[in-house]
């Protein structure tokens, strides 16, 4: 039987608080990787155990790309769905600090967040600044999939088709099922053209995509606008 957690389930979109207090002012605010949504990720619950006795309580936000969302959502997206949970807690709690902690491939929401345009292009409103950010166990899912790709012909043969297809047809177009699965990711679904150039970043290392942040073999320039872009203080 799953385990069940005392809390407040926040609208909107939605953010699960756990063992809401009053007297906790500090929020950390979590968001998994692909396929997660609200408590897949087991440790979320167990850190909020060990926050108990702190003055901060844990926020597992759920996203447009969460669960099956996050084939056909992007980083932009992302951010700013979190920017808005960053205002809603803010008003929640507005004497109080805000950490954004990121999993897996939701350290790239975090980076994101951290170094693209503020605002970004076609938006008026700001992304409120945090006060700390996590960013736990980033991952390229480049460096995956071409790794994937390197050991078995197949998975290599279904991925070159996907990239050729991608580039041919329109960004919102869905890539073939039966292709995806091959290369690893839930036959169940829908991958549009511009997230999967997004995360394989075929172009990369010269020309990486919004994804491709955390691979092994980005030039310094990438690195400089990422990462090079952080600073203490608040962001």
């Amino acid at each position: 039987m799953s385990q069940s957690h005392a809390g407040v389930l926040h609208e909107y979109l939605t953010a699960f608080e756990f063992n809401p207090n009053p007297q906790k002012q500090h929020s950390l605010l979590f968001v998994g990787g692909l396929t997660d949504g609200l408590l897949t990720v087991p440790y979320v619950s167990a850190l909020a155990k060990a926050f108990e006795s702190t003055e901060w309580t844990v926020f597992n936000v759920l996203l447009s790309s969460s669960y099956l969302g996050w084939g056909v959502e992007s980083l932009d997206k992302d951010v700013t769905e979190i920017a808005q949970c960053v205002n809603f807690v803010r008003g929640l709690k507005p004497q109080g600090k805000i950490v954004l902690m990121g999993h897996s491939t939701g350290s790239q929401d975090v980076l994101h967040y951290l170094h693209s345009p503020n605002p970004l292009p076609g938006q008026e409103s700001a992304r409120p600044v945090l006060d700390g950010a996590i960013m736990q166990a980033p991952v390229s899912d480049r460096e995956h999939i071409l790794h994937l790709a390197n050991s078995n012909q197949e998975v290599r043969g279904a991925y070159e088709q996907l990239v050729n297809f991608a580039r041919a047809q329109a960004p919102q177009s869905l890539l073939p099922l039966n292709l995806t699965a091959v290369v690893g990711w839930p036959d169940n679904t829908g991958i549009s053209c511009r997230r999967f150039l997004s995360l394989a970043s075929p172009d990369s290392p010269e020309k990486p995509a919004e994804d491709d942040l955390f691979s092994s073999d980005l030039k310094d320039q990438r690195l400089k606008e990422t990462l090079g872009r952080l600073r203490r203080g608040g962001w």
